[in-house]
């Protein structure tokens, strides 16, 4: 398997699968907590490690594209996340799942 090919991921090792979440703090409604926590315990009986990023998400945005996406912050949190997922995946996770913050 060459290095650009998709490893499958490894159930029987569940501890190796990462599920990050993000969200502005202060969180702006209290059922937004509500949706993080099940998320949470979900990843827990999964097995699956749990990671929540706040405003930090964007800091590994280069500044020209943080630049570029100022009046467009979906645009920003889109390319955020998908650089936060690649990075997990060189840190060694086996697989790195992204969760809005309002999915329950």
């Amino acid at each position: 398997m060459s290095s650009d090919e998709a490893v499958p991921v490894n159930l029987q090792d569940p501890g190796r699968v990462l599920v990050i979440q993000s969200h502005r703090l202060p969180l702006p409604w209290p059922w937004i907590e509500d949706c993080l926590a099940s998320v949470r315990r979900w990843a827990e009986v999964m097995g699956f490690q749990y990671r929540f990023l706040d405003d930090a998400l964007f800091a590994g945005l280069p500044a020209d594209i943080r630049r570029k996406t100022r009046t467009r912050p979906v645009v920003a949190s889109d390319l955020a996340r998908l650089l936060v997922l690649s990075q997990a995946l060189q840190e060694g996770w086996h697989g790195a799942l992204w969760l809005d913050a309002d999915v329950l």
